[in-house]
């Protein structure tokens, strides 16, 4: 949520480029491997009818042959080793302890992409292997980019399938590990979303209707406060700039060549201008531009 905003305010952001995980060793793991090219485990792929998968990355990097889901799986190596070697703020946000191993295979997994739940172990990581984790995350990152700030935060997003008792269990293990990272490393922060959620937002009206994600009016108070903490204050004139050009885009008139909305057109134009010498507004002219009589 945190990534989309920064994205749509014009922040360089790399999101989740091997679908979202959860727990922090698939993480660590992932990072790892694309700062080491490390080649993918031909071990750990897998085919649930026709569609090829492979166990340490999210469903949403799956393919109909292996050619084609290996190279998505390059590029996505690529992108965060990219990203992470040119990053000033890495923020890192941890899901869930409640891991499963497949049995066959004695791995770990990072999603068990609808197989049948016999062939897994399900484990929880304790504190000290969530400790360890993330240690050994930041530190392979700060080989390769020793300026790089990070922010931890828990996801307030609640793992139900597991149970109530569990989810609190492994939310509390993940908090405890950040902050003795915090605790022990120089720039790196804790972003409290999840307590935000659980304590300030204690109500099932922010949650979306299946009760485990936040409403649209809980992610905004939440982008609230992370720019207040976050945030310093030219960047947060610039976003209130944006958002008055983003209403301004979104604007649908019902007469085009109307001399009001061809003159709505040019001021939104001048005003981003204005904005061009620090951000890319190509694709922004564009849009308004293709309207002008």
């Amino acid at each position: 949520m945190i990534a989309g905003r920064l994205s749509h305010n014009k922040w360089s952001v790399t999101a989740n480029p091997f679908g979202t995980l959860y727990d922090p060793i698939s993480i660590e793991r992932n990072i790892s491997n694309s700062l080491s090219d490390q080649p993918i485990s031909d071990a750990l792929l897998g085919q649930r009818e026709d569609v090829v998968f492979h166990y340490y990355y999210h469903s949403d990097l799956s393919a109909l042959s292996l050619p084609i889901l290996s190279n998505i799986i390059e590029l996505a190596h690529e992108q965060t080793k990219s990203s992470i070697l040119n990053a000033d703020w890495i923020v890192l946000t941890y899901g869930s302890t409640i891991v499963y191993k497949h049995k066959e295979l004695g791995e770990m997994v990072a999603n068990c992409h609808k197989v049948p739940q016999n062939q897994f172990d399900k484990e929880m990581l304790t504190q000290r292997d969530v400790r360890s984790s993330i240690q050994n995350t930041i530190e392979c990152i700060r080989k390769v980019n020793p300026n790089a700030q990070f922010i931890l935060t828990v996801s307030p997003v609640r793992h139900l399938k597991h149970g109530m008792e569990q989810n609190m269990l492994s939310k509390s293990i993940l908090r405890l590990a950040c902050e003795e990272i915090v605790n022990r490393n120089k720039g790196t922060i804790y972003f409290p979303s999840y307590e935000i959620m659980m304590d300030e937002l204690r109500d099932y009206k922010y949650y979306k209707q299946d009760k485990v994600h936040p409403a649209a009016e809980a992610e905004d108070y939440i982008w609230d406060t992370f720019k207040t903490a976050l945030v310093d204050e030219n960047a947060i004139k610039f976003i209130e700039q944006w958002d008055e050009i983003t209403r301004a885009l979104q604007h649908r008139p019902m007469h085009v060549a109307s001399k009001a909305h061809q003159r709505f057109l040019k001021e939104t134009l001048m005003k981003l201008e204005e904005l061009s010498s620090e951000i890319d507004v190509t694709k922004e002219r564009a849009q308004l531009q293709s309207q002008l009589i």
